[in-house]
């Protein structure tokens, strides 16, 4: 076995916002032909920022027209991303991004739907060669990705530059909170252009074409609740519901089972009253419901039945959640200060959004102080085992390190 050392450290997340990545624009004196279009390069006829538009070939976009570029202080690689969500099913062919400076080792990515601030794993991507500046680029995928009406999906643009250079542009702003922009500098941990003081929309786009959805077609998307590693204690199980289909829908019945082995130990239905309108999602939650001590091991299981539902096998999905072992979550007093820390690599808040634990309150009988903070494992910078952060990113609560 070779041998490789071992870093153990922490991440902070403050409640204050703090800048993580240092990012820094350039901007250019506006000229003639800034915007000017390369060989071979075309725009579709429309631009359109997830409207209905009747053309075989439209583009998704948030971001007006170029204004500035945004690179890494010292230079180094980081990535762009933009969320899109859309309403019919599509197939991605394209994407479309400015080029303000020079770059290298670029490529462009389409991730998968995660949540709203942090994309799924990598569906696919696609190399290409710089050879120019200050104009748009098409990168056509070497093979189109099929979306889901409703589901999200994630351009990124990939590029490594040196010191003083600003490859990747943006617009003018301001930027469109969870959608517009944001950057990752890698191990899966994403944050948005604003939170950096870049009030800015990167000038990504994706070119689509739409594709015919199924009359009627709903189904669960995602469990939101419980998670699939949790405290003994009451939750409300909560489902994601989505339209995938190219009507209104409405009374949607949804029905939440959780099965302890062979037993069944809850059962509930609600009814979405609706309307769902196409490639729109929303939320249902349910009676509360208890787990048992730690230890036990569930089944969660959320489907819809719809009458009349065309596609049925995307209505339902299933986990396993597991109830911890041990004491999962303990105060430690220093008599300065009082955290919360947890078999799960959490220090203060455990499981966001669930708030469990004290958090980190300094004085003592203040406030937390902090937001979410996990232990952080790894053999490299790139860490590999956290509690919040996934390799991919995936967007549940990362389960990487488990009480035994």
């Amino acid at each position: 076995m070779s041998k490789c050392s071992v870093i153990v450290g922490f991440a902070l997340l403050l409640r204050l916002a703090v800048a993580y990545v240092p990012v820094s624009s350039g901007r250019n004196s506006d000229r003639p032909g800034l915007l000017s279009l390369g060989p071979g390069f075309q725009l579709s006829p429309h631009e359109c920022i997830l409207e209905p538009v009747c053309d075989a070939d439209e583009t998704l976009h948030w971001d007006g027209a170029n204004a500035n570029g945004i690179g890494l202080t010292s230079g180094g690689t980081f990535e762009g991303a933009v969320r899109f969500t859309p309403t019919t099913a599509c197939t991605v062919k394209a994407i479309l991004y400015f080029q303000r400076g020079l770059s290298s080792n670029d490529k462009v990515f389409i991730l998968s739907e995660g949540n709203d601030t942090t994309p799924g794993p990598v569906i696919d991507s696609t190399a290409y060669t710089v050879t120019d500046t200050n104009r748009w680029y098409r990168v056509d995928l070497t093979r189109p990705v099929i979306v889901r009406a409703g589901t999200d999906f994630w351009p990124s643009v990939r590029v490594t530059h040196t010191a003083g250079r600003f490859p990747l542009g943006c617009d003018a702003g301001p930027m469109l909170r969870n959608r517009g922009g944001f950057i990752s500098t890698g191990g899966g941990r994403w944050q948005q252009l604003a939170d950096l003081t870049l009030n800015y929309n990167w000038n990504i786009r994706a070119v689509i074409a739409r594709l015919p959805s199924p009359a009627h077609d709903v189904g669960v998307s995602a469990i939101l609740s419980p998670g699939a590693s949790i405290n003994p204690g009451t939750y409300q199980p909560k489902a994601r519901v989505t339209n995938y289909g190219a009507n209104a829908e409405s009374n949607i019945p949804i029905t939440c089972w959780i099965d302890s082995g062979a037993t069944r130990v809850y059962s509930q239905t609600a009814t979405l009253a609706g309307p769902l309108q196409p490639g729109s999602r929303a939320e249902v939650t349910f009676p509360n419901w208890t787990s048992g001590p730690s230890g036990n091991n569930y089944r969660v299981t959320m489907f819809t039945a719809l009458a009349g539902d065309m596609v049925p096998a995307n209505d339902t999905l299933s986990q396993i959640t597991a109830i911890a072992t041990g004491q999962a979550l303990v105060d430690h007093d220093t008599g300065y200060c009082k955290l919360t820390v947890s078999c799960f690599g959490a220090i203060g808040y455990d499981n966001p959004p669930a708030d469990a634990g004290s958090g980190f309150c300094y004085p003592k009988t203040a406030g937390s102080a902090l937001f979410y903070s996990s232990f952080l494992v790894g053999n490299d910078t790139m860490y590999v085992a956290d509690r919040f952060f996934g390799r991919p990113a995936n967007g549940p609560v990362n389960d990487d390190l488990k009480p035994v």
